[in-house]
């Protein structure tokens, strides 16, 4: 029985003295690190609007304005037609311009048109051919890079066969999305 004791007290020691061993040959490591994340977003901006009225004979008229609608970042292109008639023609100039750090894709526009035919609005993104001439290109191409900015005419054109008033008003808003370039895009809730 001492033998076996004996032997227990040694295997003890020894498993002591490996142990302090590797106590003193370790080390413990921290590591600690700052993820900083970029962000998206993008501006409307507008450089012009008006009609195709001759000179002299101005009744009707176009207005454009960019709005926050109050939800953070969310940006509207407002556009106002006053005394519209038919046979007539409206532009609208504008870019968007992204200013995040991550690159982003445009999706459809989103064009609430009231009471005025979907069929009397037509928005085109403009790019430039080998020449450098502009020329129609679809949203789904668009990536933009932070200051990049694409050009783009929004058209309303009023026709005898959409039935309008003369000397109605319009208010058309619309809206597009951005969202980063390698996600695929998620409707807003309403």
């Amino acid at each position: 029985m001492k033998k076996i004791g004996l032997l227990g007290m040694v295997l003890v020691l020894c498993l002591a003295a490996v142990g302090a061993g590797y106590a003193m040959w370790s080390e413990t490591l921290n590591i600690s690190g700052t993820v900083g994340t970029g962000n998206v977003d993008v501006e409307w901006s507008l450089h012009g609007f008006g009609d195709n009225e001759d000179e002299g004979k101005d009744v009707s008229s176009v207005n454009a304005e960019i709005l926050n609608v109050g939800v953070k970042d969310q940006e509207t292109l407002n556009v106002t037609v006053t005394n519209a008639y038919p046979c007539i023609t409206y532009t609208v100039l504008f870019d968007i311009t992204s200013t995040g750090s991550v690159p982003v894709h445009l999706t459809d526009f989103s064009v609430n048109s009231g009471t005025l035919p979907a069929e009397a609005i037509d928005i085109t993104l403009l790019g430039e051919d080998e020449l450098g001439y502009p020329i129609p290109i679809p949203n789904s191409s668009v990536q933009l890079h932070d200051g990049d900015s694409v050009n783009g005419i929004l058209t309303i054109h009023l026709t005898n066969e959409m039935g309008l008033e003369q000397l109605d008003s319009y208010t058309i808003a619309i809206s597009v999305m951005a969202h980063q370039y390698n996600e695929t895009p998620t409707q807003p809730s309403a």
